[in-house]
């Protein structure tokens, strides 16, 4: 799975270094993996709150390519009244490594067992600003 990398300046082969990249300090696009993490792990667990983000979270809201991915089949999977849980989602993964070189169902695993207490609605707002900020 991508994931940033200071040494390379992107993320998904998309520049991290803005819009004038021949500048060194040059700010990052806008992007909230932290968020994009705990939406995905708060839907693994709770798959009855897809209805408080559906209305306006698009997978390629998600910087992290890999995350709209994975998004995209658990929204699909919930609305086709399939549960939606690690394994579940991992499965239709499989071969793919997380950040770690894990598998991707250890990946999800983890981002399920750290998801946040959250109102899950404020926080894929904040994915979606970011998504916006970055057009």
């Amino acid at each position: 799975m991508q994931r940033y990398t200071s040494d390379s300046g992107s993320v998904n082969g998309k520049s991290t270094r803005g819009p004038q990249s021949d500048v060194p300090d040059a700010l990052p696009p806008p992007m909230a993996l932290a968020a994009e993490q705990a939406v995905i792990g708060a839907l693994l667990i709770r798959n009855d709150t897809l209805d408080q983000v559906i209305d306006f979270l698009e997978p390629e809201h998600f910087f992290d390519d890999m995350h709209g991915a994975i998004y995209r089949a658990i929204t699909a999977a919930i609305t086709a009244g399939t549960l939606a849980t690690p394994i579940t989602i991992g499965h239709l993964f499989e071969g793919t490594l997380g950040p770690d070189n894990e598998s991707i169902t250890a990946y999800l695993g983890s981002l399920a067992a750290r998801a946040p207490s959250m109102r899950i609605r404020d926080t894929a707002k904040v994915i979606h600003s970011t998504a916006t900020r970055r057009q």
